[in-house]
């Protein structure tokens, strides 16, 4: 599975970073939220505890989830 981070957008308030992203998974079935928090995590060098997957959907028949998450300054953020 591959993951591609479409946008990014900073919101200062809430102490948090909200990510558009698409996840490319043609040949298998569609992900688990773990395996693409984990990923997401990955991508933009956080712990996985700070992402928080909001939405996800995937494109009927075509291999591709588009979705919506939140990465957060500090664990305590994202618990509040």
């Amino acid at each position: 599975m591959k993951i591609e981070i479409e946008s990014k957008k900073p919101n200062a308030l809430m102490d948090r970073t909200e990510v558009t992203f698409k996840a490319d998974h043609s040949g298998e079935g569609s992900p688990k939220r773990a395996e693409v928090k984990a990923k997401l995590a990955e991508a933009l060098a956080v712990s996985k505890d700070k992402v928080v997957i909001d939405h996800m959907e995937t494109e009927f028949g075509m291999g591709v989830s588009a979705g919506y998450a939140k990465v957060y300054g500090s664990e305590e953020s994202a618990k509040k």
